[in-house]
């Protein structure tokens, strides 16, 4: 008897883990039926399906299609909303939600989506271990247009991006400066410009910092270097400010 208990117990254990290969493997694929058809018939799956901690959502993300996201989205909220609210203020091993992997691929339909329709603090401004929200993470990585999602929402809910900045101090302008972003700057300078007074852990700001990257300037002086910051030495172009015509268009 107590052999056939241990192997009831094993195959108990065996089976959740199968489930989550075959949800893994249909995200992986792209495959929004299947996913929603094995989450229908095992509602206890767990929230987390591979070894680094990541939910559908997040591997969903991976995969790249944001009409598949929002539709896989749309589908699993409809299935239980409760569960997709856990979903969305989950970390990974790195504390990044699904949202803050939206950003950090840049898919701003996904980003306004999840902003939208699950607008609160902490799945909009949760913090990975890094301190960053996704708002941050956007700016980390140069993406205007997720950038632009994230920052109508928090901007009509009245979070101020000025109230979040990562574990080194640095705020979304730090990043966009030191990551060479200089047209995504711009747009921040003129939603927020108090920030280029603000000083990170090292009493860096924004304006240190850019006088330490010499290299992306048709000027090398750092002479009345916010003027040249702002008027003059963007590298090699001329930027055109995208942050009204989005908004006006609702993004």
């Amino acid at each position: 008897m107590a052999g056939v208990a241990e192997g009831s117990s094993a195959q108990r254990e065996v089976e959740p883990h199968e489930v989550q290969n075959e949800v893994l493997t249909a995200v992986m694929h792209g495959n929004w039926e299947k996913v929603l058809e094995i989450c229908k018939t095992n509602p206890s799956i767990s929230i987390k399906i591979n070894g680094v901690g990541e939910t559908i959502l997040h591997v969903a993300i991976h995969v790249g299609n944001q009409y598949g996201v929002i539709q896989l989205m749309d589908h699993m909220e409809k299935l239980d909303k409760g569960k997709m609210e856990k979903i969305l203020q989950t970390g990974n091993h790195w504390g990044n939600t699904p949202l803050h992997q939206a950003a950090f691929m840049g898919m701003d339909k996904v980003c306004s989506f999840i902003a939208r329709h699950y607008c609160t603090k902490k799945v909009v401004c949760c913090r990975n271990k890094m301190g960053e929200t996704p708002l941050h993470v956007a700016v980390l990585h140069g993406w205007k247009r997720a950038f632009f999602a994230l920052q109508m929402v928090m901007e009509a809910k009245g979070w101020r991006a000025e109230d979040y900045w990562n574990t080194d101090g640095d705020t979304i302008l730090h990043s966009a400066v030191a990551r060479g972003h200089f047209d995504l700057a711009l747009e921040i300078i003129e939603l927020y410009p108090n920030l280029l007074q603000y000083k990170n852990g090292k009493q860096e700001s924004p304006l240190h910092i850019l006088a330490n990257k010499p290299s992306a300037f048709k000027s090398g002086t750092y002479l009345n270097i916010l003027d040249r910051f702002i008027y003059h030495s963007i590298p090699q172009k001329n930027i055109q400010l995208e942050y009204p015509a989005y908004k006006e268009k609702g993004g």
